[in-house]
């Protein structure tokens, strides 16, 4: 698809976006709403109702209605102080509240009457009743976030911590990672991640794109049924993020981790006394005003960096294969234990062919193509294939590195009280060298180094948002989003893939080499109406998603064995005789995950 498609498209998203007014509705914002009442328990209306961010300054005011009710529509996640004022009645103060996103929050107040202007505190600190929220969702806070340990530095781990949520129980292919956890039993590709508004998936494989570090999100909410149609496209779950914005104070932190293969335990599978093992994670945020109560930035930055061992005892200590003295000739015969137990109790006319078969076929599997090893098959001579090779070289550790730089840069600007713009810029960049590999016909078994991959991810994202509160019952929020996420996936081998079921993986990765990238293009115009106690809602939400992906399978081929075969291939029974083929120890011959046995 051309350049110039694009623009024009580009163009029409924009028309359609700002000329009609509507859209999916309040995602990442709070409803603040409640009673004023007398000591007779009347509604007072005409009550002065006044909130203020405590981050930022910013204030809104509104009067009650003439029920004493009042409502806030389109506040940010954060905490507030509350302010009510009426004429011949005490003011009152709430010092600070807390309100998340989503959170439908009810705060009534009851005057004293009294001509004292004095402000009385009556509440501080105080949790919201939530008597509207339909939904049933879990909020996972910046304390939470903040406080509690992360390997991974992905927020969307705290998932987590939900009762409904677990881990994925699917293997996650290297070309189409998922989300990592299920959700009241859905998969991961079923659940719809948003930040700030706009949507954080990757529509081609339906997993999570995340571009923004763990120490700027604010807050989630998990909502996992009931929720409104604002939340469209997903067919279980729904997580909703807000990132972090600055305020009035210019805050920060750095941090960093160290974790050396110096002070930790040795591997016990990597054969050597000090594998490479060490971990680093750092990273830092900064915000603050650019102008007091006005305009704000927040900078978000993390890395990770992993140096580690892999490891592959496939082939260790020979596959179990001795070196006995051939009963019936010269030199030796390269045999299991069970193989040398069968030929020295088997009539000779039965171990003298199989003793010759096993023997060839167990050097041409361990060490074909190696120095001084078989050039040819056992039994026929046939060169074996330029890329044979044998399972010796499948024996021996590896070197794995991940490397991940996750950045977030975020502007808020406040043109007043009811109307406010930001545009946060993210990027996530990974690379991972020496991943092992699976894949749908793979079962948990050991990969060799030539089983591993290299998976690169590029994703950035740009997003803009204009919101407007019109008196106390009209909000309008516009936003923009556009989206760029490149995979690619390399082998590291080009050899022919085998699978041994319960033993070991070797070859190159089925999966692999893969390329994709996706463009997205997103618009959205929001319209809420408050009249009485009912919300009205509209909107429209346009995504244009160009595409373009190369995702060839097996393409140096795959051998997948069963557990158990039984040799009954006609060529193998013409060198063995039927005799042999046909007798009662014909399972010797079977093909079993550590060679033949009897």
């Amino acid at each position: 698809m051309n350049h110039a498609f694009e623009g024009r498209m580009l163009r029409v998203v924009f028309l359609i976006a700002f000329a009609v007014p509507a859209a999916r509705a309040q995602v990442s914002t709070v409803e603040l709403y409640g009673l004023v009442r007398d000591p007779s328990a009347n509604g007072v209306p005409g009550t002065q109702i006044r909130v203020q961010n405590l981050v930022t300054g910013l204030t809104r005011t509104v009067l009650t209605r003439e029920d004493g009710s009042y409502n806030f529509l389109g506040l940010g996640p954060g905490r507030y102080s509350v302010y009510v004022e009426a004429s011949g009645f005490r003011p009152a103060l709430t010092k600070e509240i807390t309100l998340n996103v989503g959170q439908k929050g009810e705060l009534s107040f009851r005057l004293e009457v009294s001509p004292i202007m004095e402000a009385i505190e009556v509440l501080s600190k105080t949790q919201m009743l939530e008597a509207r929220r339909t939904s049933v969702s879990t909020t996972i806070v910046e304390r939470l976030i903040k406080s509690l340990p992360s390997h991974s530095r992905d927020a969307l781990s705290f998932t987590l911590l939900d009762s409904a949520a677990t881990r994925e129980n699917q293997a996650s292919l290297p070309p189409i990672p998922a989300t990592g956890f299920n959700l009241d039993g859905q998969q991961g590709r079923t659940i719809m991640v948003t930040i700030d508004g706009v949507d954080a998936i990757d529509n081609t494989i339906n997993g999570a794109r995340i571009t923004i570090p763990q120490d700027a999100v604010q807050e989630f909410e998990v909502l996992k049924s009931g929720y409104g149609a604002e939340h469209g496209r997903s067919s279980s779950a729904v997580i909703n993020v807000v990132s972090k914005q600055g305020g009035n104070q210019l805050e920060g932190d750095v941090f960093g981790l160290l974790r050396s293969r110096r002070v930790s335990a040795t591997n016990a599978f990597a054969g050597e006394p000090n594998p490479g093992d060490t971990n680093t994670q750092a990273g830092f945020t900064l915000g603050g005003p650019l102008r007091r109560s006005r305009t704000f930035f927040f900078i978000g930055f993390d890395t990770t960096q992993e140096n580690s061992t892999g490891f592959s005892t496939i082939g260790r200590d020979g596959f179990g294969l001795v070196e006995i003295a051939n009963p019936y000739g010269a030199g030796s015969l390269l045999l299991t234990r069970e193989q040398a137990e069968f030929t020295r109790s088997a009539p000779a006319t039965l171990s003298i062919p199989y003793s010759i078969l096993a023997d060839r076929a167990s050097r041409v599997a361990r060490d074909g193509n190696s120095p001084g090893g078989p050039r040819s098959f056992g039994l026929i001579p046939n060169p074996l294939p330029a890329s044979f090779k044998g399972l010796k070289g499948e024996t021996g550790n590896y070197k794995t590195t991940y490397d991940s730089y996750v950045h977030s840069s975020r502007i808020d600007h406040l043109f007043s009280g009811n109307h406010g713009l930001f545009v946060r810029f993210g990027l996530n960049s990974s690379n991972a060298y020496g991943r092992p590999s699976n894949s749908q016909v793979q079962t948990d078994t050991q990969n060799a180094f030539s089983r591993t991959n290299n998976l690169f991810i590029s994703d950035l994202a740009v997003t803009a948002q204009i919101s407007s509160s019109i008196g106390s019952t009209w909000l309008n929020e516009a936003r923009f989003q556009f989206g760029r996420r490149g995979l690619g996936l390399r082998a590291n081998s080009s050899n022919v893939a085998v699978e041994i079921p319960g033993v070991a993986s070797i070859g190159a990765d089925p999966f692999a080499p893969a390329d994709r990238i996706e463009k997205r293009w997103q618009v959205s115009n929001n319209l809420s109406h408050l009249r009485a106690s009912h919300t009205y809602k509209a909107g429209i939400d346009f995504n244009y998603i160009p595409a373009v992906a190369s995702f060839p399978l097996n393409q140096s081929g795959l051998y997948a064995f069963p557990t158990t075969l039984s040799v009954d291939f006609p060529f193998i029974s013409s060198v063995l005789g039927s005799q042999l083929a046909l007798a009662p120890h014909d399972r010797a011959l079977q093909c079993v995950p550590n060679g033949p046995k009897t």
